[in-house]
């Protein structure tokens, strides 16, 4: 074989097919490490591919755009309506979208029906119909790119203490005026998930601080204390297809969730000083 080679390689025309052929292999392999990277990206949509496409039809009114991505809470995509708004829809995997968790978050809209924070990204769409589907706006900046999280404002040189402190009051006033509502059942509206990661920032010209917008609202009360410990878990073993650097950003704010919400014998307990624990961190 390693002779047919080395009287192939002295002919021209040998020469030529032996270099084509390395080419189409290098070629194959380029494809195939953009194509895995490309699974991994969007591994729901590979796993429940008929679910997702239902769920991505119920969003009448509403193009997907762009690439898809893992978040804690399911896949994360931009969709742009038919005025060209963009904005950021997320759809839950099938086994965080039962029955009780559509239900629970419908309740949770009707407490605050009316009364929602500016400071709270707002629904634009929700559809809980046997899949549970949310357009959040306000996480978006006027060029359609993700506005930058606290995790990444804290470190920005333009971020004074006046900033700092409109950042607490205006965590403090929100996280106040949800706790007000109840839903049906009794239970104090709480958010669950207040991390830097869920905080988002827009600035002015002079870079200083012109907006923040808590996302994912809802979510975790949707879920359960119980079910949204267990996500924590799966977080913590790899088990949620994220991307690299959004795993490490939540593994390293983890520990500012409340200790009943990280203690599977205390789950039960979790409720609004959750967010009193999360904003003190």
């Amino acid at each position: 074989m390693i002779q047919r080679i080395q009287l192939a390689l002295e002919t021209p025309i040998g020469f030529f097919l032996i270099v084509l052929f390395g080419l189409l292999l290098a070629l194959l392999c380029v494809y195939g490490i953009m194509a895995l990277r490309i699974r991994q990206r969007d591994v729901y949509r590979y796993r429940h591919a008929r679910y997702f496409e239902a769920a991505e039809k119920a969003a009448t009114g509403y193009r997907f755009i762009g690439q898809h991505h893992g978040s804690f809470f399911g896949r994360e995509t931009q969709v742009r309506d038919q005025k060209e708004r963009r904005a950021l829809c997320i759809i839950l995997p099938p086994e965080m979208a039962t029955t009780d968790c559509c239900d629970r978050f419908g309740r949770f809209l009707d407490a605050r029906e009316g009364r929602w924070p500016s400071h709270l990204a707002s629904y634009s769409f929700v559809d809980c119909n046997h899949r549970f589907v949310t357009i959040q706006q306000g996480l978006l900046s006027s060029e359609a790119t993700p506005l930058m999280s606290l995790t990444a404002y804290v470190k920005d040189k333009y971020f004074t203490t006046i900033d700092k402190e409109k950042v607490l009051m205006t965590i403090a006033h929100t996280m106040a005026d949800l706790h007000t509502s109840h839903i049906n059942t009794g239970e104090t509206l709480y958010h669950g998930f207040l991390l830097p990661a869920t905080i988002f920032i827009e600035r002015d010209a002079a870079h200083r601080l012109s907006h923040l917008t808590i996302a994912d609202t809802g979510f975790v009360l949707a879920m359960g204390p119980a079910a949204f410990y267990q996500r924590t878990q799966q977080l913590a073993r790899g088990k949620i297809p994220l991307e690299k650097y959004r795993r490490e950003e939540l593994l390293s704010q983890i520990a500012m969730l409340a200790p009943e919400q990280r203690e599977e014998k205390r789950v039960n307990t979790v409720g609004p000083a959750a967010d009193f624990f999360a904003f003190g961190t």
